[in-house]
């Protein structure tokens, strides 16, 4: 494995997940896949993926030198209308287009990526939640994964 930086290692997870939703293989359109730390929200959006880096950590178990590991998260954020005879619940639970459905099939798409071959230990999911309606985004619900990967370093 080459060297790399974090904004590498995420700028590749993010290409790859853009490239699982033009395939299909993630029911979000490729536009509605951010890397920030707070959800970007527009009158357009239905569903949007939002990917939250995380901290290096250098000093693990298996770390040695020139080696880091690194927990960061994803949410998918679903609007949720006023529940109209249970739309609301099969805007959470469809197995077509739920939010449910979604967090799947990004988990799918994560678990075990290289990132285009800049990591060094691949993608694992280490935990994972329930529906959460939002306090801030009034009519918004989230799933938050937690995911941990390993690269090196490169020295500056």
């Amino acid at each position: 494995m080459a060297t790399t930086t974090q904004r590498q290692v995420y700028a590749n997870i993010l290409s790859a997940m853009k490239a699982s939703a033009v395939a299909g293989s993630i029911s979000i359109h490729e536009d509605y896949i951010y890397i920030t730390p707070v959800p970007i929200f527009s009158q357009s959006d239905d569903k949007i993926i939002q990917l939250i880096p995380g901290t290096p950590t250098v000093e693990t178990d298996v770390a040695g030198i020139g080696y880091a590991e690194e927990e960061f998260r994803v949410v998918v954020w679903a609007r949720c209308y006023l529940d109209q005879v249970n739309h609301s619940t099969e805007k959470v639970t469809n197995a077509t287009y739920g939010v449910m459905s979604t967090m799947n099939e990004v988990r799918q798409s994560l678990i075990q990526s290289d990132a285009s071959g800049v990591l060094t230990t691949p993608v694992m999911c280490t935990s994972g939640s329930h529906p959460v309606e939002s306090e801030d985004a009034t009519g918004w619900i989230y799933y938050e994964d937690t995911y941990r990967m390993g690269y090196e370093i490169a020295w500056s």
